[in-house]
This record gives C-alpha cells, sequence and structure tokens, in this order.
C-alpha cells in the first residue's frame, strides 16, 4: 500500500472520529471552541502534513 492511500485512509478515518465527536458534542448540548482547536501529526513528513486539510463543518482545523 503506497503511502498516499495509507494517508487518505488517515484522513479519512480522522474526519469520520471529529464528525463522530462534532454529533456528541452537539446531542450532549455541549460547545467546542472550534478556533481553538488544532491537530497535530506525528511519523509523517512535511510534504505530507501539508496535504492533510481536516475540519469542523466550515471550520479548518490549523495543524501544529
Amino acid at each position: 500500500m503506497s503511502s498516499s492511500v495509507r494517508l487518505s485512509s488517515v484522513c479519512h478515518a480522522a474526519m469520520h472520529e471529529i464528525t463522530l465527536l462534532s454529533e456528541w458534542f452537539i446531542a450532549n448540548k455541549l460547545s467546542l471552541s472550534i478556533n481553538k482547536s488544532c491537530y497535530t501529526v506525528f511519523g509523517a513528513s512535511s510534504k505530507e502534513k501539508s496535504r492533510i486539510n481536516l475540519n469542523i463543518g466550515n471550520t479548518v482545523l490549523q495543524l501544529v
């Protein structure tokens, strides 16, 4: 399996989990400070990291 396929798979899984978390927050009448939310990636090259885009709704999360 190529690294681009693995990266795509990981991104898809991360977005799925973020969506589930967002739905859980809404269902439990909680709020998440989306503008203060960010993520980090371990074990990926800078080039691979630059291709990762995660968001909650219409807000893009910042890579740190």
